[in-house]
């Protein structure tokens, strides 16, 4: 759970991409294209955690997950030293990923967040149908020992430019009234669930946990 806390002494790239063992790529996907030396990684399940109660080292929907990341030698080595020396006694759950939040929020570290397509934990039926670049859950480790792989059909391509565009509050009009939500650029929306867009007019809602929703019937 705590080598990644000690990265930048074991390998002495200037750039490190970490993922867990559980982290699996479906398609090939380039992690240098848009890479500045910002962190990156993705947010985490953001609707299971407001429901918990052991997170409390970061807000949660700053809360990045720990099982795949991007980190600089120059910018964050002293980060992931500060989150060692602070391990011993603390009750989180997540030890080494509330410890990194905590660090990253704390000295307000910037980070870039990209969509749940590189990290996807839960894959549902709207995950399923997208263009999905990994998978990370335990199931993995099934697949690996009967030595198949989860799939997903690329039905829905993700417009990340269109994402970022779109990105904003809206107010969303349903059969049984209207609801105001905040669509983050990374398809978050600001209840802690899913939503994409494969262009500028066509945008899709789902649960964190890759479940299909409700559509709105208009926004506005």
């Amino acid at each position: 759970m705590f080598l990644k806390l000690f990265l930048f002494d074991l390998v002495e790239a200037e750039d490190i991409l970490w993922f867990d063992a559980d982290y699996g790529c479906l398609s090939p996907w380039e992690p240098r294209e848009g890479y500045d030396g910002t962190f990156t990684a993705v947010r985490d399940r953001t609707a299971l955690l407001l429901e918990a109660d052991d997170v409390r080292s970061a807000s949660i929907m700053n809360y990045f997950n720990t099982g795949f990341f991007i980190a600089n030698r120059t910018r964050h080595r002293a980060l992931f030293e500060q989150a060692r020396e602070q391990w011993r006694g603390i009750p989180w759950k997540w030890t080494d990923q509330c410890l990194l939040n905590a660090v990253f929020e704390r000295t307000g570290t910037p980070v870039r967040y990209l969509d749940r397509r590189f990290n996807c934990m839960n894959f549902g039926p709207a995950m399923q149908e997208s263009d999905v670049r990994a998978v990370h859950c335990s199931s993995n480790y099934e697949h690996y020992r009967k030595g198949t792989s989860p799939t997903a059909t690329a039905r829905y391509v993700w417009d990340a430019a269109a994402m970022h565009r779109l990105a904003g509050w809206y107010n969303l009009e349903y059969r049984d009234g209207w609801a105001s939500m905040a669509l983050f650029y990374d398809g978050t929306t600001s209840d802690g669930h899913l939503w994409f867009a494969t262009s500028d007019t066509d945008i899709h809602f789902a649960s964190i946990t890759g479940e299909w929703t409700e559509q709105p019937l208009h926004s506005g």
